[in-house]
């Protein structure tokens, strides 16, 4: 009904009830044959197959993974279940994109948990996974926002990474946790070629009430110092405001291009 069309399920919380919970996911997207679900397999032969959406005649490959499954292990017969991060697996997976595909997104749940930098294995995997011709990485995980870059390789390709959007809504008790981005990408397809036309973020804010209630998302160009004067992680975290929102953004961001940032 909100209009989703493709759900993520390759996170270090999808093994929290076990194989059957799993399990029981799958089962209920059958009831949903319209929905692409990526980071869980049925079975050895779904785990084998990238998943492509068709879009206005282009063909967009969709790769999850995810770094860990907070310890909780995927049983041994069952190792499809889960898309984990395996830079064999990704490599293959890319390439045959590459090959079979117009376009390759991949949503990665990745990084450290509540720092806004990239870390050496988000740095390093972006440009193998360049290489391999992956356009466009899209992050989670950290909880915080991290930095947009675009990455090109010596082989010529190009990619837009995402490395964290943060949290899109939350009853964290943090500011820095209560603000989140939206990755806006546009593609176009010149010469039989899809690539990105343009890439923005913008930054969003999750606002509740002292009652930790009435919770809504707002663009941060959109939000203001009465509604922040009325946010409740003032009781936990100080008083915040415009200013104090669009100031994380402007140090997660610096050093890097701040013209992907939308008005903030």
């Amino acid at each position: 009904e909100e209009g989703f069309d493709v759900v993520l399920h390759a996170s270090n919380h999808v093994m929290d009830k076990w194989a059957s919970g799993v399990e029981r996911t799958l089962e209920f997207w059958e009831n949903y044959p319209d929905i692409t679900v990526l980071g869980i397999n049925k079975n050895e032969e779904e785990d084998s197959k990238v998943k492509i959406r068709e879009v206005k005649g282009a063909k967009i490959a969709m790769l999850n993974y995810t770094y860990d499954t907070n310890g909780l292990p995927v049983p041994s017969d069952k190792s499809y279940l889960v898309e984990l991060i395996n830079e064999k697996n990704i490599e293959e997976d890319a390439l045959w994109a590459e090959e079979n595909a117009d376009f390759t997104i991949a949503f990665m749940h990745w990084g450290t948990e509540y720092s806004t930098t990239p870390n050496d294995m988000q740095k390093s995997l972006s440009y193998k996974m360049a290489d391999w011709g992956v356009d466009l990485i899209i992050g989670s995980h950290p909880h915080v926002i991290e930095p947009v870059e675009w990455i090109e390789t010596e082989n010529g390709n190009k990619l837009l990474v995402y490395y964290s959007l943060g949290n899109f809504v939350s009853r964290q008790l943090d500011a820095i946790n209560l603000l989140g981005g939206i990755a806006k990408v546009t593609l176009k397809s010149e010469d039989g070629r899809v690539s990105i036309d343009k890439g923005s973020f913008m930054p969003v804010v999750t606002h509740y009430n002292t009652s930790y209630r009435g919770f809504k998302i707002y663009p941060s160009s959109e939000y203001t110092n009465e509604l922040a004067m009325g946010h409740g992680v003032a009781a936990h975290d100080g008083t915040v405001s415009v200013e104090r929102f669009a100031a994380i953004v402007d140090k997660v961001f610096e050093g890097y291009d701040k013209s992907v940032l939308e008005a903030y």
